[in-house]
């Protein structure tokens, strides 16, 4: 047995600045989104750049339950991420078949809406 790690194994990946800012341009304006999408994006990289942000420490979370649910239509990579930040959310808990019904519920729900306003394609 080998001793490497699993990815998202404690820490969950973070979500980049691209990543934060298409979720959020599906409901904002370009610039609003750009703006907002620095300060949400949990990249260190992106963090360390924002001086307000760069002495706070860790966070628990803020991305609320809705902006996971939009990021996890952003990229297969992106959903992979999210689905990890939900464990960790949970302290390691997986969702009960209940509750991945109705997050994939929601989840198809918010697709459908961004497939008929044209912010996303129909696959």
């Amino acid at each position: 047995m080998g001793t490497e790690s699993v990815p998202g194994q404690n820490e969950p990946e973070s979500f980049s600045e691209a990543e934060v800012y298409q979720a959020l341009s599906w409901g904002m304006s370009d610039a609003e989104a750009r703006k907002l999408a620095k300060f949400m994006s949990d990249d260190p990289a992106v963090t360390a750049t924002v001086p307000t942000l760069r002495d706070l420490g860790p966070l628990t979370s803020m991305y609320s339950e809705n902006m996971l649910l939009l990021l996890s239509l952003v990229s297969d990579d992106t959903h992979r991420k999210v689905e990890q930040r939900l464990v960790q959310m949970r302290l390691g808990k997986e969702l009960s078949p209940e509750e991945r019904e109705e997050w994939d519920k929601r989840r198809a729900e918010f697709r459908n809406q961004l497939v008929k306003s044209g912010k996303i394609p129909d696959p």
